[in-house]
Order: C-alpha cells, then sequence, then structure tokens
C-alpha cells in the first residue's frame, strides 16, 4: 500500500514542481520587466525636471534652433529615441531621434507659464527594446533556479508528509492484521489504542470498527432472516437450486428434495436426477423448455407436474428461474425456485367448478340476475346473459355502463321503483316491484322485480343484488281472463234478458193475437165512417207496430223462427240505401262500393235490411250537426282458422263482409265496452231505445 501510495505521489510531486516553476519563472520575469520600466520612467522624469523650463522659454521666445540642440542633447540618453515639441495648432516646432520604432510608451509633457498660460506640449518617447532583451537573455536562467528552489521544497514536503502518513497506514495494517474472526462484541484487538494519535486515520479506523460492529449485527440479522425464510419455504413448499453449466452439477436445497419426495443421500447433483422426476406426459414439454432457456438466455416460469419418489404422488410445481452470462454472453449457471402448487391448483380447480355451478344456476334463473351500485341510475357491476333477451340491448352495453337499466323504466313508473328499492336499502328488506320498461324495439314490456341490499359485518350497505322477471304474459293472460271474462258475464246477462224477453214477448205476442182478431171482428161490423171506426183503426195499427217491436225482441232474444233463404246481400243493401237517401239530409254524402259479384248468402233479408237501417241510422246520428261522409262497402273475403281464432264456432271458408262507416266524432273509449249492451243509449230520449247495436249483434250472431 505505502508503495502504490509512494509512486503516485512521485507522479504528482514532479507534475505540481514543473507547473509550479513555471509559474514562478514567469511571476520573476515579468516582475524584472516592470522595473526596468519603471527605471526608464524615472530618467524620463528626471529629465522633464531639469529641461522643462528652459524648453519652455525657448518655445516663448521662438528659439527653434535652440530647441533642436536641446533635444538632441536629451536624446542622446539611453533608451530615449525621439522628442518633439508641438505648439498649440499641432505644428512641429522641434523635433530630435527616430520615432518610427514600435517597442516605444510616449509621455506627454504640457509647456505652461507661470500665470499656466500653454503654449505647446513636449513629447518624449522611450523604447522597450532594453527590458524585453534583458528577459530574453536570462528567461532560462531564472527557469533552472525556480525550479532548484521548488524540487528541494516539495521534496521535503513530501518525504515529511510520506513519513507521517506510513506511520498511520501502517498501524492501520497492524490494526487490520489483528483482526479477531471470533463472533464478539469488539472486531478489534485494543493494545495500540493507548498510543495512537487521535488524527484522521485514527478516526477512519474507529469508524471502520463501528461498521464491523453493524456488519456483526446485520449478520446475525441476515442469519435469522435465512432460518426465517427456509422456515416459510418450507411453510410455502418452495425449494431453491442452481445449476453450473460449465460443471453439469446442481445443488438443491433441503425443501426441495422434500417437495420430490428425494433424500439427501438419493440426490446425486445432476440434471437427470431431476429430469427422472418429471411425470412423464410432461417430459418432453420440461426438455422443451431447457433448450428454450438456453436460447433465450434470460428469465423464464413454468408449470409442469412431478412423480415423487418415496409415494408416487404427483404433483403440480411452478418452476422460475435465472439464467447468469459471463462477460462473452455465454450461460453459465441458473439459478432457480421450484414450488408446489398441488394444492393451490386443486383450489383453483374447486372454485372453477364452483363458479361454474354459479353461472349455469344464474343462467338456468328464468329472469335477470343482477348486482348494481346503490344509487341512481343504477348501474351494474354483473348482469346475466337474459338481459339481451328480455330488454333486446347486449349484456356487454350494461357491463359497461353504456346502458343503465333505469334508462329503460318507463318515466311513470321510475319514481316508484326508485322509492321502493331505497325504502329496501334503509329498512334492510327484500323489496319487491312491478313496472314497465321499453324494450329495444319499441314495445312495452312488464317485469316483476325482487332485490335486496348486501351489508358488510357493519351494516354497511354495499351493493344491491336482485332478480327481474318477465311478467309481459302473465299481465297480458290476467288482462284477457279479464276481458274474457267480462264477455261471459255480458254473454250471461244478454242470455237473462234474451230469455226474459222472450217468454215476455211471446206471451204478450199471444195477448196481440187476441187483441187484433177481436179489434178485426168489430171493425167488420162497424160502418167505416164512423167515428169509433177510426179509433178502432188507431188501436189496430197500434197492435200492428207492438206486434213489429215483439218480433224485433224475439229477433234479439234469437226465440223466433227466422225465415232464412238464399240472398243476394248486394240487392237488400241497395234497397235498405235508397230508403236512407231519402230520410236524411244531403249535408251527408253517401259513398257505396258494392260488390255484386258477392256469393248468395243464407239470411234474412228483413233482418239484413234491419242491420243496415239501424248502423245507417247511428251513423246519421254521428253527423247531424256537422255532416260528412257515410261509406257502404259489402265484398267477400276467405278466412283460415288463425283467422277466426277468437270466433271458435266459425269455420274456415267464404264471408261476407259489411263494413259501414261513418266520419262523426266516433264512440268514446270509456264506453266501447258497453255499445251492445241492450237498452244501453248515449242518444236523447225520443232518439233511441239502446237495442238498435244489440240487435245488430244479435242478427249477426244468428246469420253466423
Amino acid at each position: 500500500m505505502t508503495k502504490n501510495i509512494t509512486k503516485r505521489l512521485y507522479t504528482y510531486l514532479v507534475l505540481f514542481s514543473f507547473c509550479l516553476a513555471i509559474v514562478l519563472t514567469a511571476m520573476q520575469l515579468y516582475s524584472n520587466y516592470r522595473h526596468n520600466i519603471c527605471a526608464i520612467e524615472e530618467k524620463v522624469e528626471l529629465l522633464q525636471v531639469t529641461n522643462l523650463s528652459y524648453i519652455t522659454n525657448a518655445l516663448k521666445d521662438g528659439k527653434a534652433r535652440e530647441l533642436t540642440l536641446r533635444l538632441e542633447a536629451i536624446g542622446q540618453s539611453p533608451d530615449i529615441i525621439y522628442l518633439e515639441v508641438k505648439d498649440l495648432h499641432g505644428n512641429i516646432i522641434a523635433q530630435a531621434g527616430d520615432p518610427r520604432s514600435t517597442t516605444t510608451f510616449i509621455k506627454n509633457i504640457p509647456l505652461n507659464l507661470q500665470d499656466n498660460t500653454i503654449l505647446g506640449h513636449l513629447h518624449i518617447t522611450a523604447s522597450r527594446a532594453g527590458p524585453l532583451e534583458q528577459i530574453w537573455s536570462t528567461w532560462l536562467f531564472v527557469l533552472f533556479s525556480k525550479a532548484i528552489q521548488v524540487v528541494m521544497i516539495a521534496s521535503l514536503i513530501f518525504f515529511i508528509f510520506r513519513w507521517l502518513l506510513s506511520r498511520d497506514i501502517n498501524l492501520l495494517i497492524a490494526e487490520l492484521e489483528g483482526f479477531d474472526p471470533e463472533i464478539n462484541p469488539l472486531i478489534f484487538k485494543q493494545q495500540h489504542s493507548e498510543s495512537r494519535s487521535k488524527n484522521i486515520l485514527n478516526r477512519l479506523s474507529t469508524a471502520i470498527r463501528a461498521m464491523q460492529q453493524k456488519l456483526l449485527t446485520n449478520h446475525q440479522e441476515l442469519h435469522t432472516t435465512l432460518e426465517n425464510l427456509q422456515h416459510a419455504q418450507h411453510v410455502a413448499k418452495i425449494g431453491n437450486w442452481s445449476w453450473s453449466l460449465e460443471e453439469d452439477i446442481t445443488t438443491w436445497s433441503d425443501e426441495l428434495c422434500n417437495i420430490t419426495g428425494l433424500t439427501q443421500a438419493e440426490y446425486d447433483g445432476t440434471y437427470e436426477i431431476y429430469l427422472s422426476c418429471i411425470h412423464p406426459d410432461d417430459r418432453e414439454q420440461f426438455q422443451a423448455l431447457t433448450k428454450r432457456i438456453m436460447e433465450e438466455k434470460g428469465a423464464y416460469h413454468e408449470e409442469y407436474r412431478i412423480v415423487r419418489k418415496n409415494d408416487g404422488a404427483v404433483r403440480h410445481v411452478r418452476e422460475e428461474g435465472l439464467v447468469t452470462l459471463d462477460t462473452k454472453g455465454n450461460p453459465v449457471s441458473i439459478l432457480g425456485t421450484i414450488q408446489d402448487i398441488t394444492e393451490r391448483k386443486i383450489a383453483a380447480q374447486a372454485l372453477m367448478e364452483k363458479e361454474e355451478r354459479f353461472r349455469t344456476l344464474v343462467e338456468n334463473v328464468p329472469g335477470i340476475v343482477y348486482r348494481c351500485k346503490l344509487q341512481a341510475p343504477w348501474q351494474v357491476e354483473h348482469i346475466s346473459e337474459e338481459v339481451s333477451e328480455l330488454t333486446g340491448h347486449a349484456q356487454q352495453d350494461f357491463l359497461d355502463n353504456r346502458i343503465a337499466f333505469g334508462q329503460l323504466i318507463v318515466p311513470e313508473d321510475l319514481a316508484r321503483v326508485e322509492r321502493a328499492a331505497e325504502q329496501g336499502i334503509a329498512d334492510g328488506k327484500p323489496y319487491e316491484v312491478e313496472y314497465k320498461i321499453t324494450h329495444a324495439d319499441g314495445s312495452l314490456r312488464y317485469f316483476h322485480e325482487k332485490g335486496r341490499a348486501v351489508y358488510d359485518h357493519n351494516q354497511t350497505p354495499l351493493w344491491l343484488d336482485g332478480v327481474i322477471i318477465d311478467i309481459s304474459d302473465r299481465r297480458l293472460a290476467e288482462e284477457d281472463k279479464s276481458r274474457l271474462l267480462r264477455q261471459l258475464l255480458h254473454a250471461q246477462k244478454n242470455e237473462a234478458i234474451g230469455t226474459l224477453a222472450g217468454g215476455i214477448a211471446h206471451d204478450f205476442n199471444n195477448i196481440l193475437s187476441a187483441i187484433m182478431g177481436y179489434t178485426e171482428l168489430v171493425l167488420l161490423d162497424m160502418p167505416e165512417d164512423g167515428k169509433n171506426y177510426q179509433d178502432l183503426q188507431q188501436v189496430y195499427a197500434a197492435a200492428i207496430r207492438a206486434r213489429e217491436l215483439i218480433r224485433q225482441i224475439l229477433t234479439f232474444s234469437r226465440s223466433n223462427e227466422e225465415n232464412k233463404m238464399p240472398q243476394d246481400l248486394g240487392l237488400i243493401v241497395r234497397e235498405a240505401l235508397k230508403l236512407i237517401r231519402s230520410s236524411i239530409p244531403t249535408s251527408i254524402e253517401i259513398k257505396q262500393h258494392i260488390n255484386m259479384d258477392c256469393k248468395r248468402t243464407l239470411a234474412d233479408a228483413t233482418q239484413i235490411h234491419q242491420i243496415v237501417m239501424n248502423l245507417c241510422t247511428n251513423a246519421f246520428h254521428a253527423m247531424e250537426d256537422n255532416g260528412g261522409t257515410l261509406s257502404i262497402e259489402l265484398d267477400q273475403v276467405h278466412l283460415e282458422a288463425e283467422d277466426l281464432a277468437d270466433q271458435p264456432n266459425q269455420d274456415p271458408g267464404d264471408y261476407a263482409r259489411l263494413i259501414i262507416r261513418d266520419t262523426g266524432l266516433g264512440i268514446p273509449q270509456d264506453i266501447i265496452d258497453r255499445i251492445f249492451e241492450p237498452y244501453f243509449t248515449t242518444k236523447e230520449q225520443d232518439k233511441g231505445t239502446g237495442l238498435g247495436l244489440a240487435l245488430v249483434q244479435g242478427i249477426v250472431l244468428s246469420h253466423n
């Protein structure tokens, strides 16, 4: 150590001495130069003092010749090369010497009288050539003398410093050589501590001793950490290994032997011993891994199976490793770990199967299973695939929050649904609510939702879970059931009224027969010009009208014997229209589209006539105030079984279709279900009996 330091110090000494000698030489030469210049300046000052008065007076008297002689006398002085006297206008009065020299400096001296009146100037030019020649002639001598001085002083300092440094280094080496390898609180022996001087190296020694003490402590902590790490590796079933590629020798930790089922005695340190532990089905994969590691020369990881040597159990392991390279980039060794992950694999498989069962269960639920946030718009975190079929929107749109489920709920139901959910969250109880949504195709669907909030152990709500079921079919079935029930009640009421009306009509018809018969007999015996004869005629006419009314009642109740025969419906409709045209105002236009090729129909002509008259009368009343258009259409249609789905008693075939349409006010929705009820009417008391549409319905049904 001392020799190396001495060698470096010698080098630094030579460089330092050379640089310092050059600097000192330059300083000495410059000092000499300035000294010579100052001597010249003093000479000029002296010439000024001794000759200035004479030159001023000569200039005043205009004695140019005397000025020239005096200047030439002054110019004989060494280093003075040129002099001149100029008046105030810059004209040269007298001069002496050579003004062309370049290494000069000029002294400008004003020529003043005693009253400070300036007559002109005296210019004295001195040469620097003398000082410069002296520098060039003495620089080598100065450099050599300065170098000798620097070397002598530097050598003295060097030897003193080297002696001091060597003493303390040797002392430090002695203490380092006295290092006690035994583990104890004191790292160095202390026999030299009393005599050692308190200098920088002494403090360095103390610092090293403290560092070694900390190193011992860290060594103990590292030893403890390694023991804990080995224990943790045993618990985590992680084994270490290294493979020296040059010697083809592998080194295993105890835990790796435990993983493979080998003892340290059975382990021979070769690559083949581990290859024999690989499961036969994974051995080709492992060999390909080894080849890939050598090609990629970096970090890697792989999972495969091994067969334990002691019990033959198949275990899943995960290998991680890193290839170390030499300076040329060639692999020299591989370091790695192997962890037994069998339990994790089994747990992962069990979790996968559990998730699959849960997914299958959710998919089999006849509705939407969801988990969403607790605030509007209730963005979902999970929603089952059924949502695509029930809403018409893709499942991913809900998961990506491009669509919020709350946006599908119709506005009139949304507030009610949110109140039910918020109340259920606040009460910590399940809630149920029904509402309508708008399907992607624009149709309305009825949904039934049941949900409840999920809480943590502090009863803080986390999210909302629930199931949504499409009940549109049930709601439609309930509406159909309600409609059919109303129709049944209506039919039963009509049947009861018809039965009652039929029975009364038959009895009343018998009474009218007697009244009409006896009235006719009395009329035969009375003169036609008598007052009683006219009165009885009115009685007879009233009886006929009553008989017609009873006939209508019997038609409504289907209790009369109908006179059905093949009829041309076109002729019957046209005949009825002629009567109608004469009875309605011209503000109502009649348009007819009657297909005369329509087949003949088995019907009662009077009843068909009655249908046209009743419907056209209703149409006239609807347009009586503002006028309008009355359209009558008759054509032939062919109906299949699906067309007659709501008429189970009708057979497929050709049918006559009669359409009577007006441009009046229409029928209000709140009474549309009652228009066929007998005696129900919205007309004034003298305009209708409420039997018109009931009679039409009875005739249509009786004619199939």
